[in-house]
């Protein structure tokens, strides 16, 4: 070989072995970066599911509330009903 193809053989290796190198650095910092992206993905349902659980006993609340609220309202309507249709019917 001459000196010329020596040179070039030990060119492409650094050059290759640079490459694997910066490949080698570059995987572990992608992976870093996609445990943080999983991370906060998850840490965001948990605080969802969280707050969920937190207002559930208000949400539970509000719900019976309106359903008395609506019960009343029904109970109030038929015994109106129910009263004018027996005043009607003594008339008759």
């Amino acid at each position: 070989m001459n000196k010329r193809g020596v040179y070039f053989t030990v060119l492409a290796i650094s050059f290759v072995t640079i490459l694997y190198l910066l490949y080698t650095f570059k995987l572990p910092q992608e992976q870093r970066e996609a445990s943080f992206v999983y991370e906060t993905r998850i840490l965001t349902m948990n605080d969802l599911l969280l707050d969920i659980q937190d207002d559930a006993g208000r949400m539970l609340q509000v719900a019976t509330f309106r359903a008395i609220v609506a019960m009343e309202d029904v109970i109030a309507t038929t015994a109106r009903t129910c009263r004018m249709s027996r005043t009607a019917s003594r008339r008759s």
